[in-house]
């Protein structure tokens, strides 16, 4: 709705309004590669990134059900800041496991691991308050419906 505001369109009298491009992406922060990754059955982008397709693999590819497309990033395919996303995201669950019942003590050694192994370093030394506060709220959701 913002782009169409933002771009002077006149959202209710127009019959069809422009659309941007839209590019979809789902990225994958855990461990092992799902076999719908590992099959080699799904297409590829120029840059060799898997592209999912909704209607493909819940619909068969029947016409007129719906339809998104999205591009997959894991670990494998991946680099830069996405990659240290992911890497971040899984030492993360890593500690939720290891610290179930102790929830306190999981960002402490998040961050601990994050800058020995040089994981979004930058960010993290900018907004560790706000993503401790984050974490910890996630490893007490976690806890509460685990």
């Amino acid at each position: 709705m913002t782009y169409f505001i933002n771009n002077g369109y006149d959202i209710h009298g127009m019959p069809k309004l422009p659309m941007p491009d839209v590019e979809t992406y789902i990225i994958y922060t855990g461990k092992s590669i799902p076999r719908i990754l590992s099959s080699g059955k799904l297409e590829t982008d120029s840059e060799g990134r898997q592209i999912l397709s909704l209607n493909k693999e819940f619909f068969g590819g029947e016409a007129g059900k719906p339809e998104l497309t999205a591009k997959v990033l894991y670990v494998k395919n991946s680099d830069g800041i996405i990659e240290e996303y992911i890497r971040f995201s899984q030492v993360f669950d890593e500690q939720r496991v290891k610290f179930r019942d102790e929830p306190d003590k999981v960002y402490p050694e998040v961050f601990r691991i994050c800058e020995a192994e040089g994981i979004l370093t930058e960010y993290l030394s900018t907004h560790k308050a706000d993503t401790s506060s984050h974490l910890m709220s996630e490893a007490n959701l976690v806890r509460l419906y685990a």
